[in-house]
């Protein structure tokens, strides 16, 4: 798949490489559409969080925005990534905006004694503390397990074991104390400054593009996005908040493609019913 969302062959991927940056995340955006199409909804707005970062696109009538003004590699902060720190590329991209907010942020607190997250990241590997692989660094995912949003004994459906006191130690010792909070306020205050930054990459791709974001329906995916959205639709980015089970790998299977260079046909999601983000629950 191409930066586009359409798809090309190996050899035009060994001749001009570049046309594949950012083809992850616009496969999301791409499967967001379909989502759009099965609900009869043509305002989008695609949310994807993962471990680093977190990006949204906007669909309007149906049509995704496209760009050639686009940076790779570019400074960034919790809010939003510094324009012209980056490479540019002068290709078309699926237009995203990035903030430095994912499950694997770190928070810490600076030498003023403000609280920060990200853009450093615990990455796969250590990864969060929780996840007991020799991270000491309390994550945005500690956070969210602490107060309650993730399993207090397990992911993956019970693969990847969970240590709910390690998190908890952590966010105790490297914000609580210094910050004279306990665990579980440290907790808060990290998500509410990870929800900010992100709220802030909505409003890149709506209102500062001259859009209001009320008017659109927010798709969330991504290994975090769901967990998060349903507190950014309570700021009233948005009217309605679906989020699909096809999550990071975003099972999307090309079927059908009439031009390589242009956005493709899909089908292929496993299931066609959206779900409600804030009870993981099937919607009528």
């Amino acid at each position: 798949m191409g930066s586009t969302g359409g798809v090309f062959d190996v050899r035009e991927a060994l001749r001009m490489p570049v046309s594949s940056v950012e083809s992850g995340p616009a496969a999301g955006v791409i499967a967001a559409q379909l989502v759009g199409a099965q609900l009869g909804e043509t305002n989008l707005i695609s949310f994807d969080m993962g471990g680093t970062t977190a990006k949204a696109s906007l669909i309007r009538d149906g049509q995704i925005e496209v760009t050639s003004d686009y940076e790779v590699g570019g400074t960034g902060s919790q809010n939003r990534w510094v324009t012209g720190s980056g490479h540019p590329i002068r290709v078309p991209v699926i237009d995203l905006a990035e903030v430095s907010a994912g499950g694997g942020s770190i928070a810490w607190i600076d030498p003023a004694g403000s609280l920060r997250v990200g853009p450093r990241s615990a990455g796969a590997e250590p990864g969060p503390v929780c996840y007991g692989q020799g991270g000491d660094q309390p994550t945005v995912t500690d956070a969210n397990l602490v107060l309650g949003y993730l399993d207090a004994n397990s992911l993956l459906d019970g693969d990847l074991p969970i240590d709910y006191h390690r998190a908890e130690h952590a966010l105790k010792q490297k914000i609580g104390d210094p910050m004279n909070m306990t665990a579980l306020e440290a907790a808060a205050a990290v998500r509410d400054i990870v929800n900010n930054g992100m709220a802030e990459a909505l409003r890149i791709v709506s209102i500062e593009r001259g859009h209001d974001p009320r008017e659109f329906s927010l798709v969330a995916f991504g290994g975090a996005g769901p967990v998060h959205a349903a507190a950014l639709a309570e700021e009233k980015i948005s009217r309605r908040l679906t989020s699909k089970p096809f999550g990071p790998s975003c099972r999307v299977r090309v079927r059908r493609c009439c031009d390589l260079r242009e956005l493709i046909r899909i089908a292929g999601v496993s299931d066609d019913r959206p779900i409600c983000a804030t009870a993981g629950k099937p919607m009528s």
